[in-house]
């Protein structure tokens, strides 16, 4: 018997909201991306004077924490897709919060909702990485047209 797609969740954030989605590693930013991501931010929000912006990560440890702190420092407001895996949890707070997913569905699903993908990742290239996830998932919907 043929597996079941899990059905497709809606997305999380206002339309209209350009929706910046975020992965990284587990181990958290390097000085050099949180700086590099922290003027970016301000770059975005100067770029589109007239969109709302909204953050949008998984939650995990490490660096989804630091850029949700890095929005919240900017009075951007940012939505959450967690994992069901309690333990990958950061404990991020938000006004919206989708319900928890399995990892690489959830990555999908933030790839899915993203205008805008930025990935900081450990370097060192596991492909176990969510952040190489979340990359391979957003060259896969790039390659196939999809633009938001």
């Amino acid at each position: 018997m043929g597996r079941t797609r899990p059905a497709k969740a809606p997305r999380v954030h206002p339309e209209g909201a350009l929706v910046i989605a975020f992965t990284g590693a587990r181990g958290g930013m390097t000085a050099a991306q949180e700086s590099a991501l922290d003027a970016l931010l301000g770059e975005l929000a100067a770029d589109h004077p007239t969109r709302t912006l909204r953050g949008l990560h998984g939650d995990c440890v490490g660096a989804d924490a630091g850029f949700d702190a890095l929005c919240k420092r900017r009075s951007i407001a940012v939505a959450i897709r967690p994992a069901s895996i309690p333990g990958m949890r950061a404990g991020c707070d938000s006004e919206a919060i989708a319900e928890p997913r399995a990892p690489l569905v959830r990555n999908r699903e933030i790839v899915a909702d993203a205008d805008l993908l930025i990935a900081c990742p450990s370097g060192r290239g596991r492909r176990s990485d969510g952040a190489a996830c979340g990359r391979r998932s957003g060259r896969c919907a790039a390659r196939a047209g999809r633009s938001s």
